[in-house]
């Protein structure tokens, strides 16, 4: 009888361990994934709008790089029905890595887009031209100025917005949305530091 009572004691306290090491081991996984996502929370881009020009800020927060860095800005019409309610990309750019940040967040500033004259466009309608402080030819048109604004995040909203992409130190890759959201990407991780083609 003891024997048996013996057993029974020990099943109990091997399954009561066994229970503590899933949660330790889940403890540790929400540890890991919490210092994952820092890393990631600390990059960052978005727009600043100052009298019709657009400037593009990128921002690495942390103490190293963070890699395959992909920026993009888009414009989304105000009508629905004009350019068949698709976005207009107006400028891209990819870095192989993003350096830490420096004090001055004026030397995270990417690019500046602004808006330059109009251009005729062969479809008969005139167009405004989004001209930058690094490229000599436009980057694309748009057919109204009421649509040079900064997209408030809404669904429904018009307007310019920014994206970006990056890995962090471990070959995770990251989504911050136009509407700053922080999004991890399921994919297949791969190497670090690969170059993609730059607009």
């Amino acid at each position: 009888m003891a024997a048996i009572l013996a057993a029974v004691f020990s099943g109990l306290a091997w399954r009561a361990a066994h229970r503590q090491a899933e949660s330790a081991d889940r403890q540790l996984k929400m540890a890991q994934d919490a210092d994952q996502k820092s890393e990631a929370a600390h990059v960052s881009a978005w727009l600043v709008m100052h009298r019709q020009v657009a400037k593009v800020y990128v921002r690495n927060g942390n103490g190293g790089p963070v890699y395959d860095v992909h920026c993009a800005v888009h414009l989304k019409p105000q009508e629905p029905t004009e350019e068949a309610g698709s976005l207009i990309n107006i400028w891209a750019d990819t870095w192989t890595a993003l350096s830490p940040a420096a004090a001055d967040v004026n030397d995270d500033e990417k690019i500046r887009l602004s808006i330059d004259g109009n251009a005729y466009n062969p479809e008969g309608e005139w167009r405004w031209e989004v001209k930058s402080n690094r490229h000599s030819l436009p980057l694309a048109q748009i057919s109204s100025m009421k649509h040079w604004t900064l997209r408030d995040g809404g669904n429904g909203a018009h307007g310019l917005a920014v994206e970006l992409e990056f890995r962090d130190s471990t070959g995770k890759k990251w989504k911050r949305s136009y509407d700053g959201r922080l999004l991890a990407q399921e994919e297949p991780d791969y190497a670090v530091g690969v170059q993609h083609s730059s607009n």
